[in-house]
């Protein structure tokens, strides 16, 4: 097996480009909410409701039957927001908050025109998820 060319391999930065083409975004946060940087098809003004979101869902009892984890370290929840534009996935990593957003698969052919949708916010999901 030989390994990869540069033109195989684009990286992280590539791999971002042709996923923000296709309609995603990202963002990252500080610990109190303000967007330190966003990038594609994510509303910005909203960045603190993810840190909010994330924060809330790590107050959660992360066991099934309710007994607690007993131990002092917990597990951060990955909080998933689907809604039937895109899936939008919030997870804080040590004190920032970042949040992807996946469009969802076309099944028809209809183009959105590369337009944001207004309702995208965590108002509008569909279901709210918490797996950890």
């Amino acid at each position: 097996m030989s390994a990869p060319s540069k033109d195989d391999s684009k990286g992280m930065s590539g791999l971002l480009d042709e996923r923000m083409a296709e309609g995603g975004g990202a963002l990252c946060n500080d610990e109190n909410g303000l967007c330190l940087g966003s990038r594609g098809n994510i509303d910005a003004s909203k960045s603190g409701v993810y840190t909010a979101i994330a924060k809330l869902a790590a107050q959660l009892d992360s066991t099934v039957d309710g007994s607690g984890s007993g131990g002092s370290q917990q597990e951060v929840p990955l909080v998933t927001i689907q809604t039937e534009n895109a899936a939008l996935l919030v997870k804080e990593y040590e004190g920032r908050t970042v949040v992807f957003r996946c469009p969802a698969e076309a099944e028809s052919s209809q183009s959105t025109g590369g337009e944001a949708d207004a309702s995208e916010g965590p108002g509008a999901s569909d279901d709210i998820t918490k797996t950890s």
